[in-house]
C-alpha cells in the first residue's frame, strides 16, 4: 500500500491526467494512504512498547534507528543530489553554494515533513515523521519517568498530547496531523 503512495508521488507527473494509467495510479495512491496510516499506527505501537517496557539507553536506541533508516536513505539521497546537480532544471537544489548546502543538510536530517521545507525526495516526509517519533518517544518516557506511571496516567498523557496536536492543527499552528496515528498506536498498546 505504501508503495502506491510513493509510486504516484514520483511518477504521476509523467502520466496523462485523463489516461487510464494516471487514474490507476491515483486509485493506488488513494488506497495506499491507509497503508501509510497503518504503518504509523503500528510504529506507534511497536516503538512505544519497546521503550516503555524496558529501560534502553537513548543513544543506543537512536543508533539502532539510524542503522535501520540511514543506509538506504543515504544511497537514495546521494542519487537525488547527484541528479539534482547534473540536471538543475528538474532538481530542487537551489543555486548558490550556501543555499544548496543548507537545503541538502535540511533534507539529509529529515526535516521536510516536520518543518515547512520543500523536500528533495518527496516521499521522505514519512521518514521525517518516523524519525521525529523515534526522537521524541524515548525522551518523553525517560524525562517524565513514564515507565513508573499507572496505565491510566499514561493514557491521559497521550490523550492530552493528541488533543493538543488537534488544537494546534485547528489553529493552523501545526500541519502534522498524522502524528495522531502514533498516538493511536500508543493507546492501542495501553489498551
Amino acid at each position: 500500500l505504501v508503495f502506491w503512495v510513493h509510486y504516484h508521488a514520483i511518477f504521476s507527473q509523467h502520466l496523462m491526467r485523463q489516461g487510464f494509467l494516471y487514474q490507476l495510479s491515483l486509485f493506488g495512491w488513494s488506497l495506499g494512504q491507509c497503508g501509510v496510516d497503518l504503518f504509523f499506527v503500528l510504529s506507534g505501537y511497536l516503538i512505544y512498547a519497546a521503550v516503555v517496557s524496558k529501560r534502553t539507553k537513548f543513544l543506543q536506541f537512536m543508533r539502532r534507528r539510524v542503522e535501520r533508516i540511514y543506509p538506504t536513505f543515504i544511497v537514495i539521497f546521494v542519487i537525488y543530489a547527484l541528479l539534482g546537480l547534473i540536471f538543475p532544471s528538474t532538481g530542487r537544489i537551489p543555486s548558490g553554494a550556501g543555499h544548496a548546502a543548507a537545503y541538502l543538510a535540511e533534507n539529509f536530517f529529515l526535516l521536510p515533513g516536520m518543518v515547512n521545507i520543500i523536500p528533495m525526495i518527496s516521499v521522505a516526509w514519512s521518514l521525517s515523521y518516523e524519525f521525529f517519533y523515534y526522537l521524541l518517544t524515548p525522551l518523553v518516557i525517560g524525562l517524565l519517568a513514564v515507565r513508573g506511571w499507572r496505565r491510566q496516567s499514561r493514557v491521559l498523557l497521550v490523550a492530552a498530547a493528541a488533543l493538543f496536536l488537534c488544537v494546534l492543527y485547528t489553529l493552523h499552528a501545526a500541519s502534522q496531523i498524522r502524528l495522531l496515528l502514533f498516538c493511536s498506536g500508543i493507546l492501542l498498546y495501553e489498551t
